[in-house]
């Protein structure tokens, strides 16, 4: 009961700095050269995904995918061996040496497609100029961005039993605030204009201002 309510209380302290780090990374956005552009075709990108899912099909089988794939790279990433893996439209399962926090919870921490295109347009950028091309990311990394968010939303919604041990509070918010250090740490690596470090440090600024606001308001 004690570790419940400590979760619990962990993760409404966390929700100020799900804010804070959301402004923090809109605000390095805004940094990025052609902004208005750039940030039109990341908007054009998540609504592409929004139409798809709500008036499409919902691509459950390549979020299975990319879920479990995420569970083979963080045993791998821990030291543990993979001796099974099932994927279907319907869920997936594998079958690992070793099992842990990271590991359980890596594919809502992390998100697969997002980070593979980002990886493949970063090691393509290194040996061609690809400039002209960066909408098209942007528009990918909103598109792929957007469906890991809500098809992370639809699994937790099952009540998925890694996140009902951590509780639905502190593991919801804890996987939006690794999931925006994520997608800011690969505008980093793109973009000169994007500082991950004074992301970092504006956000915990933010943060402590709105503890401190509410402890004012309190006290």
């Amino acid at each position: 009961m004690f570790n419940r309510i400590l979760k619990v209380f962990v993760g409404v302290l966390l929700i100020p700095a799900s804010i804070s780090f959301s402004v923090s990374l809109f605000n390095q956005l805004g940094n990025i050269q052609n902004l208005q552009n750039s940030q039109g075709y990341f908007l054009y990108g998540l609504a592409a995904y929004a139409f798809l899912h709500l008036i499409v099909f919902k691509p459950v089988y390549l979020y299975v995918l990319g879920h479990e794939l995420m569970h083979v790279i963080a045993t791998w990433l821990c030291g543990g061996k993979v001796s099974s893996f099932h994927i279907s439209s319907k869920g997936g399962s594998v079958k690992t040496s070793k099992s842990n926090f990271f590991i359980a919870l890596a594919p809502y921490l992390f998100p697969f497609y997002t980070i593979l295109v980002s990886l493949i347009y970063g090691i393509v950028s290194i040996l061609y100029n690809i400039s002209k091309y960066v909408d098209i990311f942007i528009f990918i990394l909103g598109f792929t961005l957007l469906f890991h968010f809500v098809m992370t939303i639809d699994m937790i919604k099952k009540k998925q039993p890694d996140i009902i041990k951590t509780g639905y509070i502190f593991s919801g918010n804890l996987i939006y605030i690794v999931n925006i250090l994520v997608l800011a740490l690969i505008l980093s690596a793109l973009f000169k204009e994007v500082d991950f470090g004074a992301f970092l440090s504006s956000s915990i600024l933010k943060t402590r201002d709105i503890y401190s606001i509410i402890f004012t308001g309190l006290f």
